[in-house]
Order: C-alpha cells, then structure tokens, then sequence
C-alpha cells in the first residue's frame, strides 16, 4: 500500500497569516467572526453551521471575493476533505446561503477591526481539555514526520524527539506561525481575554465546548437567535446529528484510508471529550493550572480551576 498523499503540503499547519490578513481586510457588517483557541470546538460548530447550509468559512484556508464566496486554497485541500461537512460544502458551495458569512480563525483579535463586524461568536473550552488536546494534536504529528525522516534515512530524524505534556506546558508555546513568550497556559488566557475585552457585549455570544456536546442544538440555536438567525427546529437536529464526533471521525477514517494512509497516521478527530483532564491530571500538573490571571479569566467563562 502506498503511503499518504501529501497534498496538503509540509506548512498545512501554519496559518496562512498573509491569506488571513487579506481576507480580514474585507470583512464587514454582515460577517460574524468565529474565534476559538485551538481545539475548542471550531470543528464540531463549522459542520454544525455547514449542515445547516449557512456560509461558514475559514479565514486562513480560502480567499474570501465581495460577493460572499470563498475559492479554497489548493494546499489546503488535503485538510479539508477530512471534515464531512467542508467536503461537501466545497462540491456544492453554491446551495449555501451567503450573508451572513462565519468566519473561523484562531487569530488574536488585535488583528481585525472588530468595530466592523456584525459580531463575535467565541467558542470557549476548559483550558485543560483545550491545552492537552492540542498538544496531543501536535505530538502525533511532530512524531508522525520524525518517523517519515527516519524511513527516509534524513539525519534530522536523529534530532526530532516529541516532547512530553510536561516540558510542553513550561515552554513557550507556537500558536500555529505566531511565536509567543509565555506558557501554553498564559497563552490561552491572554488569547480569551483580549477577545472579551475587544466585543461589546450585545456583539458577543459566548459559546462553550462542554455546551456543544451535551445540548448542541439548544446552544447553537442560541447562537444563532443572539445574532438574529432563525433556522428549522428539524434542520438543526439533524445538522447536529450529521456532525457527532462518530460520524466526523468515520468520514476522516474513510478519507485518510481512501489516501491509503497508514495505520498510526493522526486524527483530528481524537476523543472529543468533556473533562479528559481529569484522567491525568496531578499535583504537579495543577500546579502549571494555578495562575491567578487563568484562573480569573477561566472562572468568567464558567470554568472552576480550584
């Protein structure tokens, strides 16, 4: 069996900040950015409103036009198959409505002019669960390329090592391309804070990850009806149905097989748990959760770090 098509080429995972910036740059009245930290729902919230039929896009993997379409990046394609709702959404983009666009980034908001938007919707995870799982995310791939450089003979196998969650959380941590100075754990409450900082409260909707998966469709029916969205009490339910975590990781297990992937390639779709901190959480480890400034900020999203 061959190996995986790289289509998506060796920096997918680098934002792509030039595309982003030019695609902030148009963005308007009738646009509600989707902010998140990495791994905090932006997956689940995206098919959910590509179900839906609503034009959910994502700032750094299309170029956005003024008519409220978006032409995917050929780079990016790799990603995107992986999710079931995008992957059709790029095959029928056109049954979409298209005002008002979602736009989901990862970006600080001191890089849009917020005053313009229609609004915000801020997806919120315990930072726990948000940190381990990203770090889960990057170690599989670190070691997914140190094993391809191994297999290919390259010395610079020899120097890849996948470093474990306790080194990761006292290192400054690589918010995709943006280099930072501070923890991941200092990184996540800085991140929330500017953002709740930056939105007027009538043009922000906070919605939480723990939210989505135990009352998805009452949550995004909230969401929506915040920014004026009316949608059908059936569509919805079935929208949430079509983007559970069983069905989003059987379509990325089909797509990655159909690649001819190998077995131990990783998943975006890992385990998509509610309170998986609590399965290695130590002493130690509480330790590194016990900032004051991360504790304040948890505690106005309704997260008790006690």
């Amino acid at each position: 069996m061959s190996g995986p098509r790289r289509d998506e080429g060796p920096g997918w995972l680098a934002v792509s900040h030039e595309t982003e910036r030019s695609n902030f740059r148009k963005l308007g009245t009738s646009d509600i950015v989707v902010a998140s930290f990495p791994c905090s729902g932006q997956f689940l919230t995206g098919n959910i409103l590509l179900e839906l039929g609503l034009n959910y896009l994502t700032a750094s993997s299309e170029e956005f036009a003024a008519d409220g379409k978006a032409y995917p990046i050929p780079s990016f394609y790799g990603v995107r198959r992986r999710f079931a709702a995008r992957d059709r959404s790029d095959r029928a983009s056109t049954l979409r409505r298209r005002w008002p666009r979602f736009v989901a980034t990862h970006s600080a908001s001191r890089y849009l002019d917020v005053t313009s938007l229609r609004g915000v919707l801020l997806l919120v995870r315990d930072p726990r669960d948000a940190l381990y799982s990203q770090y889960c995310l990057q170690a599989a791939i670190e070691g997914e390329r140190v094993s391809e450089l191994a297999a290919e003979g390259r010395e610079a196998a020899a120097q890849g090592e996948v470093t474990s969650f306790d080194s990761w959380l006292g290192q400054p941590m690589s918010l995709f391309t943006e280099a930072s100075l501070e923890s991941p754990v200092a990184a996540w409450a800085d991140y929330h804070s500017e953002w709740l900082d930056a939105v007027d409260g009538d043009r922000l909707f906070v919605m939480r990850f723990e939210d989505l998966k135990k009352r998805a469709a009452e949550t995004v029916r909230k969401g929506l009806v915040h920014f004026g969205i009316q949608v059908a009490e059936p569509d919805l339910v079935k929208a949430v149905e079509l983007s559970s975590f069983p069905a989003m990781r059987q379509h990325e297990d089909a797509v990655l097989r159909e690649r001819g992937a190998a077995e131990g390639e990783y998943r975006f779709m890992r385990r998509g748990l509610v309170g998986e901190w609590k399965q290695w959480m130590t002493a130690e480890r509480a330790m590194r959760f016990s900032n004051r400034r991360l504790q304040a900020v948890a505690s106005s999203l309704g997260y008790a770090m006690g």
